[in-house]
């Protein structure tokens, strides 16, 4: 690949991120219902999740074969991704201090510590857990990609596996994970632990980031046409998964079973999840064009971005988006849902900027005596 990334990834991602920004804004209102895991059991966030993997392990599995390289760019990764996260800790600041309503008990003072732990990674309230999660994600990059390098990528997938499976034990216990309650100079803090389950969300990461190097490399039969039979049995249990999902000719199941548990990637739901996948890389094998849109391209390579301005819209816009809908009906719903959307193109427009202005940067003379 000359671009290190398939185009289609990319639009995959924007698509994700636009549904994401509708479920959050429309919040189990009537258009999130249309929109709140569609298909089955597989939502947008599994879906996001699955495809960064995958695009990181076509990008960074380019920088393995160069000594120094692959983790000097993932520390760089990390340091702009802890900006981002700042940038949501500091919206979630000023959101407290806007909203008087919806500060914690505590008051501003406790609304400040909560808003120190979001900065220290402790404290994982919603909007605040997805950054966290994909900071470690990266982090473990380097292990993930040299295991792929050296031949050692099943015994990686069945650690990651075994890590999964431990997390499915434990999460019916009371308590897990672990939630931080104290006091501080008489002011009660109470920092939550992040609502997805990092021991079985990184399974998703890295079998994504295994499908990526395989890509790269060329060796991906599992993307291969395959015969019509098994594309068809394939979707036969993606209907299945529709039907208990929603109730339609099947008992509907609900998030709270461990087996389709959302927090946990109960095993039903990741089954899902992986045809839902299979499903679409057939999809994009035999008809590319079919899921390429170049807006949702562009939301897609700049998804870092933008999903830091969908969680700025979330706090901001949410509590005038519930007041309007509250007053108006569902016709004040479709407008904003319209505007907050068109307006994810702003932060790809910038970012895209910003990258032009960069590789122009490195293309002056002086560039190469830069400190």
């Amino acid at each position: 690949m000359a671009t290190g990334r398939f185009r289609s990834l990319d639009t995959l991602r924007g698509l994700m991120l636009v549904v994401m920004t509708v479920d959050h804004l429309d919040l189990f209102g009537p258009i999130y219902r249309f929109t709140y895991e569609t298909i089955g059991f597989a939502s947008a966030a599994e879906g996001f999740v699955l495809l960064s993997g995958m695009v990181a392990g076509v990008v960074y599995g380019g920088y393995a074969a160069t000594p120094g390289l692959l983790g000097a760019k993932v520390r760089r990764r990390l340091v702009t991704l802890y900006g981002y996260h700042l940038v949501v800790v500091a919206g979630l600041g000023a959101y407290y201090l806007l909203d008087r309503g919806q500060r914690p008990a505590g008051g501003v003072a406790a609304a400040l510590w909560n808003t120190l732990g979001g900065a220290l990674l402790v404290n994982q309230e919603p909007p605040l857990d997805i950054l966290p999660l994909y900071l470690l994600f990266v982090a473990s990059l380097p292990l993930v990609i040299r295991s792929f390098q050296s031949g050692r990528a099943g015994l990686l997938l069945a650690s990651s596996g075994a890590l999964w499976g431990l997390d499915q034990l434990l999460t019916p216990l009371a308590g897990y994970p672990v939630e931080l309650r104290f006091t501080i100079a008489g002011v009660p803090v109470f920092w939550q632990p992040n609502h997805f389950h990092l021991l079985a969300w990184q399974l998703l990461f890295v079998a994504g980031a295994w499908c990526g190097w395989r890509a790269r490399e060329g060796t991906f039969a599992l993307a291969r046409p395959a015969p019509w039979p098994v594309v068809g049995a394939a979707l036969a249990c993606v209907a299945v998964g529709f039907g208990l999902r929603h109730g339609v000719g099947l008992p509907q199941l609900g998030e709270e079973r461990l087996a389709t548990g959302r927090v946990n990637l109960g095993w039903l739901r990741l089954i899902d999840v992986a045809l839902v996948a299979w499903v679409a890389a057939q999809v994009v094998h035999r008809w590319p064009r079919l899921l390429w849109s170049r807006w949702l391209e562009l939301l897609g390579r700049h998804a870092l971005a933008v999903f830091t301005w969908q969680s700025l819209l979330q706090m901001h816009l949410g509590p005038v988006y519930l007041a309007a809908a509250e007053r108006w009906g569902v016709g004040a719903r479709l407008p904003i849902l319209a505007g907050a959307v068109a307006s994810l193109t702003l932060p790809a427009w910038l970012d895209e900027r910003r990258r032009l202005r960069a590789r122009r940067g490195d293309r002056r003379p002086d560039a190469a005596r830069r400190p």
